[in-house]
Protein backbone atom coordinates (compact mmCIF):
# COMPACT_ATOMS: atom_id res chain seq x y z
CA UNK A 1 0.00 0.00 0.00
CA UNK A 2 1.58 3.01 -1.15
CA UNK A 3 0.01 7.07 -0.64
CA UNK A 4 -0.38 10.00 -2.23
CA UNK A 5 -0.33 13.17 -0.79
CA UNK A 6 -2.73 16.16 -2.74
CA UNK A 7 -1.98 19.58 -1.59
CA UNK A 8 -5.52 21.60 -0.69
CA UNK A 9 -6.07 23.37 -4.17
CA UNK A 10 -6.11 20.02 -5.75
CA UNK A 11 -9.26 19.24 -3.51
CA UNK A 12 -12.29 19.04 -4.99
CA UNK A 13 -15.47 20.65 -3.94
CA UNK A 14 -17.70 17.30 -2.61
CA UNK A 15 -21.60 17.78 -3.05
CA UNK A 16 -23.98 15.88 -0.58
CA UNK A 17 -23.54 12.15 -1.00
CA UNK A 18 -20.65 12.06 -3.29
CA UNK A 19 -17.84 9.29 -3.14
CA UNK A 20 -15.50 8.26 -5.39
CA UNK A 21 -15.57 4.71 -6.17
CA UNK A 22 -14.16 2.39 -4.18
CA UNK A 23 -12.46 4.85 -1.80
CA UNK A 24 -12.67 5.39 2.13
CA UNK A 25 -13.85 9.34 2.20
CA UNK A 26 -13.50 11.44 5.03
CA UNK A 27 -15.39 15.18 5.60
CA UNK A 28 -13.38 17.57 5.81
CA UNK A 29 -13.61 21.04 6.68
CA UNK A 30 -15.55 23.13 4.08
CA UNK A 31 -17.35 20.99 1.93
CA UNK A 32 -14.40 19.29 0.76
CA UNK A 33 -13.65 15.85 0.43
CA UNK A 34 -10.78 14.14 1.52
CA UNK A 35 -9.95 10.72 -0.22
CA UNK A 36 -7.80 7.55 0.57
CA UNK A 37 -6.33 5.46 -2.20
CA UNK A 38 -3.83 2.80 -2.13
CA UNK A 39 -1.50 1.28 -4.81
CA UNK A 40 -1.11 -2.53 -4.75
CA UNK A 41 1.05 -5.05 -6.27
CA UNK A 42 4.49 -5.47 -6.18
CA UNK A 43 6.07 -2.73 -8.01
CA UNK A 44 6.43 -0.73 -5.14
CA UNK A 45 6.88 -3.37 -2.55
CA UNK A 46 9.95 -3.71 -1.28
CA UNK A 47 11.64 -1.34 -3.43
CA UNK A 48 13.37 1.46 -1.24
CA UNK A 49 15.00 -1.39 1.28
CA UNK A 50 12.72 0.24 3.96
CA UNK A 51 12.20 -1.57 7.44
CA UNK A 52 10.67 -4.62 7.55
CA UNK A 53 7.51 -3.66 9.53
CA UNK A 54 6.53 -0.76 7.43
CA UNK A 55 3.25 -0.66 6.02
CA UNK A 56 2.07 2.33 4.95
CA UNK A 57 -0.96 1.76 7.35
CA UNK A 58 0.68 1.86 11.00
CA UNK A 59 4.33 2.16 10.40
CA UNK A 60 6.24 4.58 8.31
CA UNK A 61 9.32 4.55 6.78
CA UNK A 62 9.22 8.59 7.82
CA UNK A 63 7.91 11.08 10.56
CA UNK A 64 6.38 13.47 8.08
CA UNK A 65 4.49 10.11 5.73
CA UNK A 66 3.44 9.02 9.03
CA UNK A 67 1.92 12.51 10.18
CA UNK A 68 0.65 12.99 7.22
CA UNK A 69 -1.53 9.47 7.35
CA UNK A 70 -2.72 10.58 10.53
CA UNK A 71 -3.64 14.08 9.83
CA UNK A 72 -5.77 12.77 6.54
CA UNK A 73 -7.42 9.55 8.76
CA UNK A 74 -8.39 12.01 12.00
CA UNK A 75 -8.31 16.06 10.37
CA UNK A 76 -6.57 16.59 13.79
CA UNK A 77 -2.85 17.62 15.00
CA UNK A 78 -0.92 14.60 15.35
CA UNK A 79 2.30 13.15 17.22
CA UNK A 80 4.93 10.93 15.63
CA UNK A 81 7.51 8.54 17.64
CA UNK A 82 10.12 6.71 16.01
CA UNK A 83 10.52 3.18 16.63
CA UNK A 84 13.37 2.78 15.02
CA UNK A 85 15.89 5.20 13.52
CA UNK A 86 18.88 7.40 13.55
CA UNK A 87 17.83 10.07 16.15
CA UNK A 88 18.97 9.61 19.60
CA UNK A 89 14.86 10.06 20.78
CA UNK A 90 14.10 6.64 18.92
CA UNK A 91 13.04 4.04 20.88
CA UNK A 92 15.52 2.20 19.28
CA UNK A 93 18.04 4.67 18.44
CA UNK A 94 20.29 3.77 15.26
CA UNK A 95 22.10 7.58 15.87
CA UNK A 96 25.91 6.84 14.42
CA UNK A 97 25.39 4.11 12.06
CA UNK A 98 25.72 4.16 8.53
CA UNK A 99 22.68 3.10 6.58
CA UNK A 100 20.31 3.91 9.69
CA UNK A 101 18.10 5.93 7.70
CA UNK A 102 16.97 2.87 5.72
CA UNK A 103 15.91 0.91 8.70
CA UNK A 104 13.57 3.50 10.17
CA UNK A 105 10.13 3.28 10.92
CA UNK A 106 7.57 5.61 12.60
CA UNK A 107 3.70 5.65 13.62
CA UNK A 108 1.70 8.76 14.57
CA UNK A 109 -1.30 9.53 16.94
CA UNK A 110 -3.99 11.71 16.89
CA UNK A 111 -3.63 14.58 19.72
CA UNK A 112 -1.17 15.39 21.88
CA UNK A 113 1.47 14.06 23.72
CA UNK A 114 0.29 11.30 25.89
CA UNK A 115 1.31 11.15 29.86
CA UNK A 116 5.39 11.87 30.03
CA UNK A 117 8.06 13.24 31.77
CA UNK A 118 10.37 15.65 30.80
CA UNK A 119 13.12 13.11 32.02
CA UNK A 120 15.86 11.42 30.04
CA UNK A 121 14.31 7.74 30.65
CA UNK A 122 13.68 6.74 27.17
CA UNK A 123 10.34 4.88 27.50
CA UNK A 124 8.39 8.08 29.90
CA UNK A 125 10.44 11.29 28.10
CA UNK A 126 8.37 13.69 26.41
CA UNK A 127 11.38 14.10 24.23
CA UNK A 128 10.87 11.29 22.02
CA UNK A 129 7.40 12.50 20.86
CA UNK A 130 7.66 14.57 17.64
CA UNK A 131 4.72 17.52 17.01
CA UNK A 132 3.65 16.92 13.70
CA UNK A 133 2.92 19.85 12.88
CA UNK A 134 5.93 21.97 14.27
CA UNK A 135 9.02 23.17 11.83
CA UNK A 136 11.30 23.35 14.81
CA UNK A 137 13.40 20.94 16.74
CA UNK A 138 10.06 19.57 18.30
CA UNK A 139 8.44 18.48 15.25
CA UNK A 140 10.03 15.79 12.26
CA UNK A 141 13.64 15.77 12.01
CA UNK A 142 13.16 16.17 7.92
CA UNK A 143 11.53 19.49 8.67
CA UNK A 144 14.65 20.99 10.72
CA UNK A 145 17.57 19.08 9.60
CA UNK A 146 17.82 19.22 5.76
Amino acid sequence: KSRVQVDAKRLLPSTAGERCPDAPSLAAPGGLAVHSFAVQGDVLANSTGTHPVVDNDIFFEGCSEACDDCFANHLQACVAICHTGCQTYCKNSKAGIPGCAKNEFWSAMPGTNPRCTWDNNKETSCRRYRQCESKAEDGCPEAYLY
